[in-house]
């Protein structure tokens, strides 16, 4: 009797976007899934979501604060724990996804590729403030905040680009410069994706 092998199913499309709070991942990860009929985009809300769901010791103000940079900007090792916090919910978000052949996007800040457990084929860009014009822009006109940023919290959000940015260097991760145009990041990461 001839053995039938089940049907291989398809490597996932994973991508991971970070970068700081308005930097535009929200707007990548919305074009990239009309682009590429991805259906699950996954944001820092989910994330925190579902970590309120696996743990009673973390309280809702403290995850209110992981979605909050304006005020001040964390140091290095209490960032990190944010960091690897929220990688828990992450890691078991993209393993189901990843298992089930399921294509996403997930977007969020805390997101270090230390603390990822990302397949092979995965891709993470991560959008860095180059054009610190555009990116005050972008904040002013977001749609999602109900208040302009003050100078200071302007102020607090580069200085967690640049943590960022080093935190993201050397890791295999792409950094992709908000100068570009939506269009420019988008074939970026596509090509990413495609191993090119």
């Amino acid at each position: 009797v001839e053995k039938i092998s089940p049907p291989r199913m398809k490597p996932a499309k994973i991508i991971v976007i970070s970068g700081v709070n308005g930097v535009g991942k929200t707007t990548l990860g919305f074009h990239l899934s009309q682009k590429l009929g991805i259906k699950q985009r996954v944001s820092l809300g989910t994330i925190v979501k579902t970590l309120l769901a696996f743990s009673d010791e973390i309280k809702q103000l403290e995850l209110e604060k992981f979605d909050n940079h304006f005020m001040e900007v964390p140091n290095r090792d209490s960032f990190r724990l944010q960091c690897q916090i929220v990688s828990k919910a992450v890691n078991f978000i993209v393993n189901k996804y990843n298992k089930q052949g399921v294509d996403c996007i997930i977007e969020g800040v805390q997101l270090l590729r230390q603390y990822l457990k990302l397949p092979e084929g995965a891709v993470h860009v991560h959008l860095a403030v180059a054009d610190h014009n555009k990116f005050r822009q972008q904040l002013d006109n977001s749609d999602t905040r109900d208040r302009t940023v003050n100078n200071l919290e302007f102020a607090n959000l580069l200085a967690l680009d640049l943590i960022l940015r080093d935190e993201m260097s050397g890791n295999g991760v792409k950094i992709l410069a908000n100068s570009g145009t939506v269009a420019d990041l988008v074939n970026k990461t596509m090509r990413y994706l495609r191993g090119s």
